[in-house]
């Protein structure tokens, strides 16, 4: 009878103390659910926010990039439209000289001229060419420290305006560059007085124009060394 109620205890006890377990082990695999349903759910807001996240990136960079292109063809634009402008005064300077021409050439000297037109012309055309491969030289020397400046985060208050500067300076040397290629030297409109004079004055403003964006682009460089040397220093000082 005490070997029963010993055994009857132990089956009480290991009942009392199996229900607990198995309660628990029902409530973990509950909670495994829960926990389960609960990731899931974050797991999908996650993605969701991410999702959205990304979708506002890509709208701002689609913005960006639609901005600066924009802001390029708005550039290019003012660009094109300086240089324009620039022609049609060249232009206006020299019908005005031609109509102020004294007298025109005449006779042999005319038949000479004639003769000499089409090498003229032909000078005229190889000056331009080295006058439009100097240009190309000169951008792509401004285009590197543009790219310089902004690769290495560098900040000058002098920058951007002296980028104007060069700007101003590339579309006069473009627009001289132009001129010089879309014009043509004809005797019978030459001053008598002065027949070479147009010829001189087209070489002269390609040349100067030149000079002047060279001139330019040498003094933004000068900024950009100047503001990356002050950049090193403030490193070193920092370190």
């Amino acid at each position: 009878m005490k070997k029963l109620g010993l055994m009857i205890l132990a089956g009480m006890l290991f009942i009392t103390t199996a229900t607990p377990v198995l309660a628990h082990e029902g409530s973990d695999e509950h909670n495994t659910t829960e926990h389960a349903e609960v990731a899931e759910r974050e797991s999908e807001v996650r993605e969701d926010s991410t999702e959205q996240k990304s979708n506002e990136v890509t709208t701002e960079r689609k913005e960006e990039w639609r901005s600066d292109k924009r802001e390029l063809q708005d550039r290019i634009k003012s660009y094109r439209e300086q240089i324009q402008l620039k022609r049609e005064k060249m232009r206006s300077e020299m019908e005005a000289k031609r109509a102020e021409r004294k007298s025109a050439l005449a006779d042999k000297r005319l038949a000479t001229c004639q003769e000499r037109q089409a090498k003229i012309n032909e000078l005229i055309a190889k000056s331009a060419a080295f006058g439009r491969e100097r240009l190309s030289y000169i951008q792509k020397v401004e285009e590197r420290v543009h790219e310089f400046y902004s690769r290495e985060e560098l900040s000058s208050s002098e920058y951007e305006a002296a980028a104007e500067v060069v700007n101003q300076k590339e579309a006069n040397a473009e627009a001289a560059i132009e001129f010089a290629e879309n014009s043509t030297f004809n005797c019978t409109e030459a001053d008598g007085d002065n027949p070479a004079g147009e010829i001189r004055s087209l070489h002269e403003a390609k040349r100067t124009a030149l000079n002047e964006y060279r001139d330019s682009v040498k003094q933004l460089i000068q900024i950009v060394k100047s503001a990356y040397t002050s950049s090193s220093d403030s490193e070193g000082s920092a370190s």
